[in-house]
């Protein structure tokens, strides 16, 4: 099998991990803006060769007030796993329609990325909102009752570099 050597001269076989980094985010979060913004869920990874892929995943715990929700997720400000320009039509990783404010869903999604650099890489998911007037929320459900009816969970985001 192939073989790289990053900068460092450390040698990985082609297909191997070379690190892997995880952020955790227990608290909640939410927003009702209609631009994409930070959900705080975010990880930097900095990769040994420019050859390498990062595979990219994340679980995101979303509620919502029965809105249109779009997540989104970005590499260094710049939206990667999106679908295609379609008239109006938001380009998205995820797009969110719950029926029940009192649900809590969980989004998932792989990616692999190629940023071909050693320089410091930082992933962040992002969340909007169709009109001001709806409500997305992040490891909570929208209704949130202080009770035992309602639980609240964690999101995650993890960076692994593989070997080119």
């Amino acid at each position: 099998p192939r073989a790289v050597l990053d900068v460092k001269g450390d040698l990985y076989a082609h297909g191997s991990v070379v690190q892997v980094l995880q952020s955790v985010k227990t608290n909640s979060a939410s927003t009702n803006s209609t631009s994409f913004v930070d959900t705080g869920l975010e990880i930097t990874i900095t990769p040994k060769s420019t050859s390498s892929k990062i595979l990219v995943s994340y679980s995101a715990n979303i509620g919502t007030n029965t809105s249109h929700a779009f997540l989104r997720l970005v590499r260094n400000g710049t939206s990667i796993a999106i679908g295609d320009a379609a008239g109006n039509r938001v380009q998205c990783t995820h797009y969110i329609r719950h029926f029940n404010s009192q649900s809590l869903e969980s989004h998932c999604m792989e990616f692999l990325d190629s940023p071909s650099t050693t320089s410091s890489v930082t992933y962040k998911l992002q969340y909007s909102v169709a009109s001001t007037s709806y409500t997305v929320t992040l490891n909570r459900a929208h209704s949130d009752g202080d009770n035992t009816y309602y639980g609240r969970g964690p999101s995650t985001i993890t960076a692994k570099e593989i070997a080119q």
